[in-house]
């Protein structure tokens, strides 16, 4: 995945969350947010 879609990618699932974190107002958006990111930067850790 070239640069550019990995950064709309990104994008897309953070607005998804960030609806998803409104939406559910119990959860902190912060904490799901780092939550993504974890997950995020494991699955496109770059492949050496």
């Amino acid at each position: 995945m070239d640069e550019k879609r990995q950064e709309g990618f990104f994008e897309l699932l953070k607005n998804a969350y960030e609806m998803t974190a409104a939406a559910e107002q119990d959860i902190s958006l912060k904490d799901i947010m780092r939550k993504l990111e974890g997950e995020l930067s494991i699955l496109f850790k770059p492949v050496n």
